[in-house]
């Protein structure tokens, strides 16, 4: 018996022996009066199996034939094994001919026991702080990077340069010389 049946013994008792009245019994447990009504009938007739839900452990009417779970789990175990539910439900769909969702390629491969199969993101690359944030690469390909020749807008800004860091070059540039004044000193990679 589950938590929302359990106090309706008590209130149903006390409601067919007269000592509380269905609006009461109704209030307390959260129903209507009707339905208060209806579960005294029932507990009266039939005692406290009334009270317990007459769907539980029935299997659900919208339940897959067994069949079909065994043929899924076959395929799952051999000609598609390492497959993430996603794919071999694809699979199933275009090259087996059965229309199967997701959702139940999942629930047959946790019945299985068999954990999920995902690709991994790649490891990210060792970089530093500083160097993510400002998007540099290690070559000094892009314009602007340590390495290459052209000097950052950033260095001009630390020199304290009467250049003002101009439409030309970009809100990267402006970034950049923001990042020099708030750290105070620049990226030297």
């Amino acid at each position: 018996m589950s938590s929302k049946e359990a106090p309706r013994r008590g209130l149903l008792k006390a409601a067919l022996a007269g000592q509380i009245t269905n609006r009461q019994g109704a209030e307390a447990l959260h129903i209507t009066i009707r339905h208060f009504q209806r579960l005294k009938r029932c507990f009266a007739g039939s005692g406290i199996r009334a009270l317990v839900h007459r769907g539980r452990g029935q299997p659900s009417p919208r339940r897959r034939p067994a069949a079909l779970r065994e043929q899924v789990a076959r395929l799952l175990t051999t000609t598609y094994a390492g497959f993430n539910d996603c794919h071999f439900g694809e699979k199933l769909r275009e090259v087996e001919g059965l229309q199967v969702s997701r959702e139940f390629v999942r629930r047959v491969r946790v019945a299985l026991g068999q954990a999920a199969t995902r690709r991994r993101r790649a490891p990210r690359q060792n970089l530093s702080r500083c160097a993510r944030w400002l998007n540099l690469s290690k070559r000094g390909s892009k314009p602007g990077c340590p390495n290459s020749s052209k000097p950052l807008a950033c260095d001009k800004a630390e020199r304290n340069e009467s250049s003002p860091i101009g439409e030309d070059q970009g809100s990267t540039s402006r970034n950049r010389a923001w990042w020099v004044r708030q750290r105070g000193s620049t990226f030297q990679g």
